[in-house]
């Protein structure tokens, strides 16, 4: 992962992933990595920072006692850091307030925007992998169950040098995509002119991941087609309101005008947090409190549920200052 420091910004590390992944230091607790533009530098309890000294990738390694906070305002000024970037899935509120009452006066404390190229490029190419299998067996009328699918997500994610799956994968054929969490069936077989619904997600260098997709085996009908379409426009104008300092209350509310007379077949949250844990806050909802923050990363997934199948459509949105960033970004077709 490659970073874009300014001279005056700098990178507070405080997950135990990001720290293995930037420095090649994997140690459970009591150490923190500060990086800026020219240099990293691994600080914390000095029973660990022997150890991270031996076996860090070009840190400068530092034992800081906790009556050291003068060692840490003399570093921000001596790197001349104005901004110091943290990690905001990971930070305790307590930890973070002292980092703020120690940096008061010396630099801005913001929260990082997460670099998630590689997490969405194993995230899509796991979901575009998956669309090929089921291709295939339509193809060559192979026989392909809910169950056979999860397993091919599991066995692609392991592939990639995935963790884990952020959670077991919700494959849905036929009628059963007209269930929000179904559970995938070794029962239920792929035929053509099924609904697929395929809603999964990995953990990779500790963050998580989570994507929804349905789609048409068979030309869809007509009222396939209408649901599809008004599902994709919810979440269209849902997202096109996220930004730093929005309601997320605001947020579901726009999904819902968007659903119609559609929105009593809606039956879950909006979306949810998304990071070291594949549910955090905020949560999108109606009678939701919380306000978006910058860095923060959210799923939008509207959907629509009936007797004869249903559609989802979930994406990972990055909120801004004063705008979004999708970090999914595959297609939406409504045919395979």
């Amino acid at each position: 992962m490659k970073l874009s420091l300014k001279l005056s910004e700098s990178l507070l590390i405080t997950s135990r992933p990001n720290i293995f992944y930037f420095s090649g230091i994997d140690i459970s607790g009591g150490v923190f990595l500060l990086i800026t533009r020219e240099k990293k530098i691994i600080f914390g309890d000095a029973r660990f920072i022997k150890e991270a000294a031996r076996i860090a990738k070009g840190c400068e390694a530092v034992a800081v006692s906790k009556e050291s906070d003068a060692w840490w305002r003399e570093t921000l000024q001596k790197h001349r850091i104005k901004t110091l970037y943290f990690e905001p899935h990971d930070l305790t509120f307590a930890k973070l307030k002292r980092f703020k009452l120690l940096s008061r006066g010396v630099v801005r404390v913001m929260p990082s925007k997460i670099n998630l190229r590689e997490l969405r490029s194993v995230t899509e190419d796991i979901m575009d992998e998956t669309v090929q299998q089921i291709r295939a067996a339509l193809r060559g009328r192979k026989h392909l169950s809910e169950r056979d699918c999860a397993l091919f997500i599991r066995s692609r994610a392991l592939y990639y040098g995935c963790e884990e799956l952020s959670f077991d994968p919700i494959i849905a054929f036929g009628k059963a995509s007209g269930v929000p969490h179904h559970l995938p069936s070794r029962a239920r077989f792929l035929k053509k002119g099924d609904i697929v619904l395929i809603d999964m997600g990995v953990k990779y260098r500790g963050y998580c991941a989570d994507i929804t997709r349905t789609f048409f085996t068979a030309p869809p009908t007509a009222q396939q087609t209408e649901i599809y379409n008004r599902v994709l426009a919810a979440q269209t104008d849902a997202i096109s309101l996220i930004k730093h300092g929005v309601r997320a209350s605001e947020v579901y509310e726009a999904a819902v005008k968007k659903l119609g007379s559609f929105a009593s077949h809606f039956t879950h949250g909006l979306g949810h947090g998304v990071g070291l844990e594949i549910h955090e806050h905020p949560n999108l909802k109606l009678k939701s409190p919380d306000i978006l923050q910058s860095g923060q990363v959210i799923t939008v997934e509207p959907g629509l549920y009936f007797s004869w199948g249903g559609v989802r459509i979930e994406d990972m949105v990055l909120v801004v200052k004063n705008s979004f960033s999708l970090v999914t970004r595959f297609t939406n077709p409504l045919l395979f």
